[in-house]
């Protein structure tokens, strides 16, 4: 994340112990970061099974 938040890729929001990061909508690699995402296959399906199994999603 510092790599990202010091290419200016990201911007941070700091609320007590936690640290919020969203895309820097400034940033003149923003549309292709986005076009990127929106490309990658979406794990909706996946999450929902795993919550029908009971099993624990890792976010991280």
């Amino acid at each position: 994340m510092r790599k990202l938040r010091d290419s200016e890729l990201v911007s941070e929001r700091r609320k007590g112990h936690w640290i919020f990061y969203s895309l820097n909508k400034e940033n003149s690699y923003y549309q292709f970061v986005l076009d990127i995402l929106d490309s990658l296959p979406s794990e909706d399906e996946r999450l929902k099974e795993l919550e029908k199994q009971g099993l624990r999603i890792n976010c991280c």
